[in-house]
Protein backbone atom coordinates (compact mmCIF):
# COMPACT_ATOMS: atom_id res chain seq x y z
CA UNK A 1 0.00 0.00 0.00
CA UNK A 2 2.43 2.39 0.75
CA UNK A 3 4.25 1.74 -2.70
CA UNK A 4 1.42 2.35 -4.17
CA UNK A 5 0.78 5.62 -3.08
CA UNK A 6 4.57 6.79 -2.88
CA UNK A 7 4.40 6.00 -7.12
CA UNK A 8 1.15 7.97 -7.44
CA UNK A 9 2.25 11.03 -5.32
CA UNK A 10 5.65 10.80 -7.56
CA UNK A 11 3.59 10.65 -11.25
CA UNK A 12 1.51 14.09 -9.73
CA UNK A 13 4.47 16.14 -8.19
CA UNK A 14 8.03 17.01 -9.66
CA UNK A 15 9.72 16.69 -6.03
CA UNK A 16 8.68 14.66 -3.04
CA UNK A 17 9.75 14.54 0.34
CA UNK A 18 8.64 12.46 3.30
CA UNK A 19 9.53 13.26 6.81
CA UNK A 20 9.59 9.99 9.46
CA UNK A 21 10.76 9.93 12.70
CA UNK A 22 14.05 7.92 13.48
CA UNK A 23 12.43 5.09 15.48
CA UNK A 24 14.29 1.76 15.35
CA UNK A 25 11.34 0.48 13.68
CA UNK A 26 11.00 3.17 11.12
CA UNK A 27 14.47 2.26 10.16
CA UNK A 28 14.08 -1.25 10.12
CA UNK A 29 10.64 -0.37 7.66
CA UNK A 30 13.09 1.57 5.24
CA UNK A 31 15.37 -0.89 4.69
CA UNK A 32 12.69 -3.34 3.92
CA UNK A 33 11.41 -1.09 1.55
CA UNK A 34 14.75 -0.29 -0.13
CA UNK A 35 15.69 -4.54 -0.49
CA UNK A 36 12.10 -5.03 -2.20
CA UNK A 37 12.74 -1.78 -4.16
CA UNK A 38 16.01 -3.26 -4.96
CA UNK A 39 14.77 -7.26 -5.67
CA UNK A 40 11.23 -6.27 -7.06
CA UNK A 41 11.49 -2.33 -8.10
CA UNK A 42 8.15 -1.68 -6.65
CA UNK A 43 8.91 1.82 -6.22
CA UNK A 44 8.95 2.52 -10.32
CA UNK A 45 12.17 3.10 -10.64
CA UNK A 46 15.06 4.98 -8.96
CA UNK A 47 14.80 5.55 -5.34
CA UNK A 48 16.40 8.65 -3.86
CA UNK A 49 17.82 9.15 -0.89
CA UNK A 50 16.72 12.48 -0.27
CA UNK A 51 12.55 11.55 -0.87
CA UNK A 52 12.99 10.32 2.95
CA UNK A 53 14.06 12.12 6.01
CA UNK A 54 14.49 10.45 9.29
CA UNK A 55 14.26 13.63 11.86
CA UNK A 56 16.31 12.35 14.68
CA UNK A 57 15.00 12.76 18.71
CA UNK A 58 11.39 12.40 17.56
CA UNK A 59 9.24 9.39 17.83
CA UNK A 60 5.99 8.80 15.56
CA UNK A 61 3.48 10.88 18.06
CA UNK A 62 5.89 13.43 18.08
CA UNK A 63 6.16 14.43 14.77
CA UNK A 64 3.57 17.01 14.37
CA UNK A 65 5.48 18.56 17.26
CA UNK A 66 8.46 19.52 16.04
CA UNK A 67 10.12 22.81 16.88
CA UNK A 68 9.78 25.48 13.92
CA UNK A 69 13.50 25.96 13.38
CA UNK A 70 13.10 21.91 12.55
CA UNK A 71 10.67 22.31 10.42
CA UNK A 72 12.12 25.62 8.55
CA UNK A 73 15.50 23.85 8.28
CA UNK A 74 13.65 20.49 6.15
CA UNK A 75 11.86 23.08 4.28
CA UNK A 76 14.71 25.28 3.66
CA UNK A 77 16.36 21.82 1.97
CA UNK A 78 13.84 20.95 0.54
CA UNK A 79 13.61 24.17 -1.94
CA UNK A 80 16.70 24.56 -2.34
CA UNK A 81 17.00 20.96 -4.04
CA UNK A 82 14.13 21.94 -6.08
CA UNK A 83 15.91 25.26 -7.52
CA UNK A 84 19.11 22.78 -7.92
CA UNK A 85 16.93 20.32 -9.88
CA UNK A 86 15.11 23.58 -12.05
CA UNK A 87 18.36 25.03 -12.75
CA UNK A 88 19.73 21.91 -14.08
CA UNK A 89 16.70 20.99 -16.13
CA UNK A 90 17.48 24.55 -17.66
CA UNK A 91 20.80 24.08 -18.78
CA UNK A 92 19.60 20.75 -20.32
CA UNK A 93 17.38 23.04 -22.81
Amino acid sequence: MFARRFNGARERVPLLRLVFSEASSTRAALARLKLENLDRGILAGEFLESEITLTPNTDHFFLSALATDQVMHLIDEFVAEAQQRQNLSRKRL
